[in-house]
């Protein structure tokens, strides 16, 4: 069985012949939750990274550019796939209960005079489906819960 992937490309569009170093490609997860209990107003939050993943692109970066890493004039369009975890979960939003995100942001470092980083971000949604041959799904789950009755 084959995992999931995000597919993407980053487009750089260059005026004039630039220095570059670095190209970073992200992708974050971010899941937030938040209620509040009903008879003391204590206000519950939390919130957790569920999807950390990157790719260095810079070789694939080198092939549009020069032996100085200087990159040619021109739009440069640079594919990349990322595989995502058995266990990712799925985007959602629930006004008044929380949320799960995703963001794939690009990073391009710019060797200049100024030195500075060119970044790009873009929202994404995943739709995940449940794995059966997921090694967790084998695992047997047991559940107890006990009552005193007065």
């Amino acid at each position: 069985m084959s995992k999931d992937e995000f597919q993407g490309h980053v487009k750089i569009s260059v005026l004039e012949k630039v220095k570059v170093g670095r190209l970073i490609v992200k992708l974050v997860g971010q899941a937030q939750t938040g209620w509040k209990n009903k008879n003391s107003e204590v206000l519950y939050e939390s919130n957790e990274q569920v999807l950390n993943e990157y790719i260095d692109l810079t070789g694939v970066l080198t092939d549009f550019c020069d032996e100085n890493f200087n990159l040619e004039e021109g739009l440069h369009q640079i594919c990349f796939h990322i595989p995502l975890p058995l266990d990712v979960i799925s985007s959602i939003e629930k006004e008044n209960y929380g949320w799960v995100r995703y963001t794939c942001s690009a990073t391009l470092d710019v060797l200049d005079e100024d030195a500075k980083e060119i970044f790009a971000e873009h929202n994404f949604t995943v739709f995940s489906l449940l794995n059966l041959d997921a090694p967790y799904m084998r695992q047997p789950v047991t559940s107890q819960e006990e009552n005193e009755v007065r």
